[in-house]
């Protein structure tokens, strides 16, 4: 049995912790729980600690760094993504700059970082969040409009050719639901602005001082209630609520509640 409390009790806290939470997350010296890496945790945390420390204690010796984790791989029979797989958890915890670019360097042999799906969401026009920034530098809703169709489009006539693991990620994000969410709401606020525009020139129309019939206090009171019903209206069409009509009416014309109510018949 490997005693793993030797590879756990070193004079360096932070990699105590890291081979701790390894034994947390992979079990104990029997076990072995991804298919990253199907060896055991008693053969990873030996394995760690030797390269970690050498390289530690040799920051600035590149080739030799290398030399050692490949003594390593090749002596505990690591195939190339237990490879992968060592070599991020040596990235997770090595902290010295030149270290962490030459170790990158040595992963790259065996699986490219362009290569990864991960790497590849994050510069794909398929993230929402990118897609989300993209649309905040817009200056109109009709532009971000636009974009969020080219987009859509764009993923019908891509997303199959995706390799599977990328399809998988973008899937996970809901990017197609949100997307199509986002595109929907921003639809909305243009319907709701050109309505607004069209209640309110009504409206100015409406109350064109040269109206002689505005002059006449019996008419221009009839006159002002019919452009408050109008605005009501207008109101009513997009937000399918009276009182939510009414508040919307009272904030754009200024007139009280009672007003509005007594221009919609429903007080006296």
């Amino acid at each position: 049995m490997i005693d793993l409390d030797k590879y756990i009790s070193s004079d360096d806290e932070t990699y105590n912790r890291f081979a701790q939470s390894l034994i947390i997350r992979y079990g104990d010296e029997n076990e072995g729980r991804t298919s990253e890496f199907k060896k055991s945790v008693g053969i990873l945390l030996p394995a760690l600690h030797e390269a970690y420390f050498f390289i530690v204690e040799n920051p600035n010796k590149w080739y030799a760094m290398i030399q050692k984790v490949q003594e390593v791989v090749q002596k505990n029979n690591f195939d190339a993504t237990e490879v992968v797989f060592f070599i991020d958890q040596l990235l997770q915890v090595i902290k010295n700059e030149d270290a962490l670019i030459n170790l990158i360097n040595y992963r790259n042999k065996y699986a490219p970082f362009l290569d990864d799906p991960e790497v590849q969401y994050n510069n794909s026009p398929f993230n929402i969040d990118i897609l989300l920034y993209g649309l905040s530098r817009l200056s109109t809703n009709e532009q971000r409009l636009a974009l969020i169709i080219s987009v859509l489009e764009q993923y019908q006539s891509e997303f199959s050719q995706l390799n599977p693991e990328l399809q998988r990620i973008i899937h996970q994000n809901n990017f197609l639901e949100r997307c199509t969410a986002e595109g929907e709401r921003i639809g909305t606020l243009i319907q709701v602005a050109r309505s607004a525009g069209k209640v309110n020139k009504k409206v100015d129309e409406g109350s064109n001082p040269d109206n002689a019939e505005e002059r006449t206090h019996g008419k221009g009171t009839e006159m002002r209630y019919e452009r408050l019903r109008k605005t009501y209206a207008g109101h009513k069409d997009i937000l399918k609520d009276h009182q939510k009509a009414i508040q919307a009416t009272i904030e754009e014309t200024g007139s009280s509640e009672s007003t509005i109510e007594r221009a919609l018949g429903l007080k006296k």
